[in-house]
């Protein structure tokens, strides 16, 4: 009987700490509240949610000369009038997309009392409809009308919108976002020519177009026939300062931490950082937002300035790291040549120069075959240069003539880090480069 007994006390036991880790877990997370987030309830989203790049604030602020000029622009629309062509730019975070939208919202909202005919305002993201049909279809689909993904020609789709237009007798404001993106791409600047064609040859039909861009050289990827039609207004999103992005923050991190959890200068510190980098909104939020994840993580009761550098490190790398995973195979080549020349031949190199590593890399790799020349080099360099991930000087030799400095500003470390997981290119990070360069670097 002893034994008996005995044995069922250790399956008992057994059973008790017989339990899955992983539940484990989950079970203890689920009886934790969070000491930094906020919990979701009925009348407000959770912490958490407040500081998430999809969060659309009530009322945003320290936008209001952009707001008036938004508002001015869309006041013909009170007259049942359509408004002339808008550009808005702007750097990343600055605030163009979410006061566009906010304004659009206002006016569309206002025009249900009825005191005017609302025109369609419909947005559109390059980024996620990349090609002229993909781009006619979401405006159809956003007035109500069905487009089959494919089987019809983008005339057929640009002839559903006009009849449309013509049948309700509403005028369209079409917000296309990163539209440079668009006339950088295989379809030009056509569509544009296309939308901005419709009002002169159908008096009937009132095209308008807000073109929201991070780059002050939009324009001038344009052809003439395109801005001669587009002429369009403009207004610019200046960086956010020091006391702009600190007053944000303070907004946001009243909504998303409870009580102690974020003393203020922990914002006041962001604000800072992010200021230093060209005053971008969103990324200040998202460091703040990292910072309090990596406080939570460590059971934290507060966030404290060691979170905040971590939440910094992180996002440097993750930005970079992203960013650097998708480039093409001969950006990633031309970068490893840079990385490579400063790290083994300890030296800058040359457009000159780093064009005949490129091709000793590509010889050394027995992967790739493709070659290129001197203006492909250069506008790699030059969309590099305008990511941040390297620093390109042009430098006045005298009567020996000028040439292009290219040297890296991301830390070999990343470099390796990134590409390495790739066994042809931790092959060429390897590589010493055979070619001659400059003997000094030139980061003035």
């Amino acid at each position: 009987m002893s034994f008996k007994k005995g044995g069922e006390e250790e399956k008992k036991d057994s059973k008790e700490t017989d339990i899955d880790f992983t539940d484990m877990l989950m079970k203890d997370l689920l009886q934790k509240k969070s000491a930094i987030f906020k919990e979701k309830n009925d009348m407000a989203p959770s912490g958490r949610d407040v500081l998430s790049a999809s969060y659309k604030p009530g009322s945003p602020n320290h936008r209001d000369q952009q707001i008036k000029q938004l508002i001015d622009y869309f006041m013909p629309c009170f007259r049942n009038e359509a408004p002339a062509n808008l550009l808005i730019y702007g750097k990343t975070g600055t605030g163009k997309t979410l006061i566009s939208r906010h304004v659009a919202g206002k006016i569309i909202e206002k025009g249900k009392s009825g005191d005017f005919t609302t025109p369609y305002i419909i947005y559109v993201n390059v980024k996620m409809c990349n090609t002229k049909y993909r781009i006619l279809a979401k405006m159809c689909e956003d007035v109500g009308i069905d487009v089959p993904k494919t089987g019809i020609s983008t005339d057929q789709i640009l002839d559903s919108l006009k009849t449309l237009l013509k049948k309700q007798r509403k005028n369209l404001v079409a917000i296309i976002d990163e539209i440079d993106l668009l006339v950088r791409s295989r379809e030009k600047d056509d569509l544009l020519y296309m939308l901005t064609r419709l009002s002169e040859e159908e008096p009937s039909i009132k095209v308008s177009i807000i073109g929201i861009s991070n780059d002050l050289r939009f324009k001038t990827f344009l052809g003439m026939r395109v801005l001669s039609s587009l002429n369009a207004q403009e207004i610019l999103f200046p960086p956010y300062s020091m006391k702009e992005l600190e007053l944000i923050l303070a907004e946001r991190a009243e909504l998303a931490f409870n009580t102690n959890a974020c003393d203020h200068s922990i914002l006041t510190t962001i604000a800072a950082l992010a200021a230093k980098e060209d005053g971008d909104a969103r990324r200040a939020i998202a460091m703040l937002l990292k910072a309090a994840e990596v406080a939570e993580l460590e059971h934290a009761e507060f966030i404290d300035a060691e979170h905040v550098l971590k939440a910094r490190d992180n996002l440097e790398f993750d930005t970079t790291n992203n960013f650097l995973q998708t480039l093409p195979d001969q950006y990633k080549i031309v970068i490893i040549g840079i990385s490579n020349t400063q790290a083994y031949n300890k030296c800058a190199a040359n457009t000159g120069s780093l064009l005949r590593i490129f091709h000793e890399l590509v010889r050394y790799s027995e992967e790739f075959s493709s070659t290129i020349g001197d203006r492909r080099l250069l506008q790699i360099l030059k969309e590099l240069r305008d990511q941040g991930i390297i620093d390109l000087h042009l430098i006045s030799n005298g009567r020996h003539g000028r040439y292009n400095v290219a040297s890296m500003l991301v830390d070999r470390n990343i470099i390796e880090q990134v590409f390495s997981k790739d066994p042809i290119y931790k092959k060429l990070l390897n590589y010493v480069p055979k070619t001659r360069c400059l003997d000094t670097f030139f980061n003035q």
